[in-house]
């Protein structure tokens, strides 16, 4: 199956010889990716996964933010729907999981990806990040993980993925204090592998993806597939999962998606 261009609505996808660019469009809403989103992203990297003539993958965004993650109000509204309802602690049961299991398929994509950051990113936007083999940036980006501010957990696997590229400390950092990491700290933790003007980040991204076109693929696709093999982290256990479900289940996380899409600062009673 031959990768061609295509758009979503939200999301272009664009081929010139090896390599594949995939670039999120909706930025009136900072790429937020809703779930025809997901489909699609799941799809096009599927598609990828199988024409072996593609050697690189780009992954960008439009306006000044690369992506804000997941439609967080499709998470809420599942939820909210089973609230009374007894759940068994599988992430399968507690929404988001399309969006968990494309930040998978990305970092295992056959080929190499390059994030190439236009703007800020927040979020689940994050694990994309995270999820790809070398990422771009600049001086002016920053990273933020808001999901304390909403009474959010975060995804176990993304915290996984978080941990494994930048260690505990800016991982804390990120997720404990919901606050904002600039640029230079980003480079400095291996958030990002380069910084360069903002106006270069693309073209410096097309240079990384066409030096992977030109390498031997068989040895470059089996390599990232060893790194990926000896980075894996630990079985989450039961208890990490109970944790998971009790945050996403609690009305301290409704009472944070209505107060975000309310614009007011939500009150959160630990229940």
């Amino acid at each position: 199956m031959a990768v061609s261009a295509a758009h979503s609505g939200e999301i272009s996808v664009r081929r010139d010889g090896a390599i594949v660019e995939v670039t999120l469009d909706n930025a009136a809403s900072r790429n937020r990716i809703s779930t025809d989103g997901v489909i699609f992203l799941r799809e096009t990297i599927r598609e990828i996964g199988l024409d072996t003539s593609v050697r690189a993958l780009i992954l960008t965004g439009t306006g000044d933010c690369f992506s804000s993650g997941f439609d967080l109000k499709a998470i809420a509204a599942v939820v909210g729907s089973h609230e009374q309802e007894q759940h068994s602690y599988d992430e399968e049961n507690l929404g988001g999981l399309a969006f968990e299991k494309l930040t998978l398929e990305i970092e295992q994509l056959r080929c190499p990806t390059i994030c190439a950051l236009n703007g800020h990113v927040y979020g689940g936007g994050v694990d994309l990040v995270m999820a790809c083999d070398y990422r771009i940036g600049f001086a002016e980006v920053k990273a933020l993980i808001p999901a304390a501010r909403i009474g959010l957990h975060y995804p176990l696997s993304s915290i996984q993925r978080l941990v494994a590229n930048v260690g505990r400390g800016v991982s804390k950092r990120l997720l404990l204090s919901a606050e904002s990491v600039p640029g230079a700290e980003l480079l400095a933790c291996g958030f990002l592998h380069e910084l360069v003007d903002v106006s270069s980040v693309r073209d410096r991204a097309i240079a990384v993806a066409e030096r992977y076109a030109g390498l031997a693929p068989l040895p470059v696709e089996a390599m990232k597939v060893a790194v990926n093999h000896f980075s894996q982290p630990p079985e989450v256990g039961e208890s990490l999962l109970k944790a998971y479900a009790q945050c996403l289940e609690s009305k301290d996380f409704l009472a944070g998606i209505e107060a975000m899409m309310n614009g007011t600062a939500p009150t959160f009673q630990r229940h």
